[in-house]
């Protein structure tokens, strides 16, 4: 980021880089070594402060204070919708796992109703069968005739 400035009406200009200023005052040759953006001049004897560079300076360490604190916040936003997401994508996941878990159990009651149903209609048709075991699932059935 380069910025030229007018110092004390046209008489030399100021280019900053970085953090360090150089300035050089045209009238009576006088040289400003370094100004940083801070408050703090370091000159050579028989110079003063140059109020216009000062105010420059301020000026430009503002706003470009204004503008990382500004990039700062934009990232600290950032980060947080960032995680935001994180946590709703493994919220997502536990939810769709769940919803599988409900599907199955749900699948293998009905499976379960309909074996109920299936025995009854057996009972009702043939009464000589005998199903000691009427439960669906894990354990077997026995057929009697």
């Amino acid at each position: 980021m380069n910025r030229f400035l007018d110092v004390a009406s046209g008489a030399g200009i100021a280019k900053k880089k970085g953090k360090i200023v150089k300035a050089t005052v045209v009238e009576g040759r006088d040289e400003v070594d370094r100004l940083r953006a801070k408050d703090e001049v370091a000159v050579h004897e028989g110079v003063g402060v140059v109020h216009h560079v000062l105010k420059a300076l301020k000026l430009i360490n503002a706003l470009s204070n204004e503008f990382f604190d500004g990039l700062k916040e934009r990232n600290k936003l950032r980060d947080e919708m960032l995680s935001s997401l994180r946590k709703t994508r493994r919220l997502s996941r536990r939810r769709k796992i769940c919803e599988d878990e409900l599907k199955k159990e749900k699948k293998l009651k009905e499976m379960r109703k309909a074996a109920v149903e299936l025995e009854l209609q057996v009972k009702l048709q043939y009464p000589e069968v005998d199903v000691t075991k009427s439960t669906f699932g894990d354990q077997e059935r026995e057929w009697h005739y």
